[in-house]
């Protein structure tokens, strides 16, 4: 198995070759870490230890504000 990791800045086009190279590759399969981290961020348990390990400052009420993170 071959394994392909695409990283690079904001809008540096990302999603856009991955959806390209899944959509030409029959057998290719997608792991989209930012969904992931998505869903992640939705388990109280989670949001808990994110606060616990970068502080209040991190948050905005009970939600995580990324972009301060």
């Amino acid at each position: 198995m071959i394994s392909l990791v695409l990283t690079g800045g904001v809008a540096s086009g990302k999603s856009t070759l991955a959806s390209l190279l899944s959509s030409q590759i029959e057998k290719l399969q997608l792991f989209d870490c930012d969904a992931e981290v998505a869903k992640l961020l939705q388990d109280s348990s989670v949001l808990k230890e994110v606060r616990a390990a970068l502080g209040d400052s991190c948050f905005d009420g009970d939600a995580i504000n990324r972009g301060k993170v």
